[in-house]
């Protein structure tokens, strides 16, 4: 992460107003905002005002982690606090030194918008300025796990993107309890040399040797020694290794996609990676998802002939490990964009790293086929980096041997 900090006229241009955002269904409007008929538009929205509030009652919700702060003593957002009206920034002094969260709620802050979306050029010196000026539209929010304190400790270590639940007090004040899946994706927003990485795949084979962990060594063994991936190349498998990285960790019956009980495709579980309980659609080391009518989860259902409506027979089936290397390596010989891979060592014109990129690039654009995991985007950028330097630890490795 880049140690450089953001001079002063920067900071200057984060407003105080900003540090002060209204509750989601408040409107702040000024007559010298109102265009064309200022009537029609007061009309408008006196009739909005009546209409039926979704929410109303609903007491928990899914934030998305955008930033987290101090808030010790003589921090600079305790000392902003001094000066503006109680519990404008959810600050109390008996969790003084716990840090507090600014979070996106999606169902409650989509027309403030996403501050990930086309977040900041590259080559932009303005990145992390951006990015932090975006976040002070969304509220502010301690850490009240209710004396858990394993569950704070989750919560103090939660970075960017991860996923928590918000519990609102009332309409304009609420609390995190609860870490539900944790990400961290301060990389994409602080580090210029990945915000440059993840522009062009080509970046990957530049990127210089990176030092894999030892699950990520040994899982590849795992699929090497599998029956079900017996005709696979080094590199396609190391492909499949980058992807399980990205997706799970290596945790066999880790679950994402954290539902609401209204997705009645949704199963209750617990997730592997963090122990959290939640309805679920996805799980197991390539998150397969079983909500949507044409995911990988239900080509998995179809292929072991389960009963869809058994979420018993279904959830033990998606968690287990050889049930999961079968259908993998199954779904991949079965598609014609795999088929001239499977067995190649090296594509045509690239060296052993390149390939193994390559294949991670591909399996995640057609088989994750996650928001991210397009060519040039971050997460099909990151699994290709991290299949090439596999590809390097591991031939170092056996070269010294």
């Amino acid at each position: 992460m880049s140690n450089e900090r953001l001079p002063l006229e920067k900071i200057a241009e984060i407003i105080v107003d900003q540090l002060n955002p209204t509750a989601a269904r408040d409107l702040i409007i000024q007559t010298s905002q109102l265009i064309d008929d200022p009537k029609s538009v007061i009309d408008e929205l006196l009739e909005s005002s009546f209409a039926t509030n979704k929410f109303a009652g609903k007491e928990n919700y899914i934030g998305i982690v955008l930033a987290k702060l101090s808030v010790s003593e003589g921090s600079l957002l305790s000392y902003v606090n001094s000066f503006l009206p109680y519990n404008v920034l959810g600050m109390r002094s008996n969790n003084a030194e716990s840090p507090i969260f600014i979070c996106m709620i999606p169902a409650l802050h989509a027309a403030i918008g996403n501050p990930f979306i086309n977040l900041v050029s590259p080559s932009s010196n303005d990145g992390a300025y951006e990015y932090i000026k975006r976040c002070f539209r969304f509220p502010f929010f301690e850490i009240d796990a209710q004396g858990d304190q394993e569950e704070i400790d989750k919560l103090s270590a939660a970075e960017i993107g991860s996923l928590v639940n918000v519990h609102m007090v009332d309409e304009t004040f609420g609390k995190v309890t609860k870490l539900l899946t944790k990400a961290d994706m301060s990389k994409y927003v602080f580090d210029k040399d990945a915000l440059a990485a993840s522009a062009a795949a080509s970046s990957v084979h530049a990127a210089g040797n990176q030092i894999v962990s030892g699950d990520a060594v040994g899982f590849y063994n795992e699929l090497r020694a599998a029956p079900a991936f017996k005709d696979f190349s080094d590199t396609m498998l190391m492909a499949l290794v980058a992807n399980a990285k990205s997706e799970s960790n290596f945790v066999p019956d880790a679950a994402g996609d954290i539902r609401s009980s209204s997705e009645t495709r949704a199963i209750e579980a617990f997730n592997g990676q963090n122990g959290a309980r939640g309805n679920y659609c996805s799980f197991g080391y390539w998150q397969l998802n079983v909500c949507p009518e044409v995911a990988e989860g239900r080509e998995f259902v179809n292929y072991f002939n389960l009963n869809l409506n058994d979420k018993k027979e279904v959830y033990n089936a998606l968690i287990d490990k050889d049930k999961q290397f079968e259908f993998v390596a199954w779904r991949i010989q079965s598609q014609p964009v795999f088929q001239p891979y499977i067995e190649q060592e090296e594509k045509t014109g690239m060296s052993g790293d390149e390939t193994a990129a390559f294949y991670a690039g591909l399996f995640a654009q057609y088989f994750e086929n996650c928001s991210l995991c397009q060519p040039g985007q971050q997460e099909n950028v990151v699994r290709q980096e991290f299949a090439a330097s596999l590809y390097r630890e591991l031939r170092s490795e056996s070269e010294e041997e």
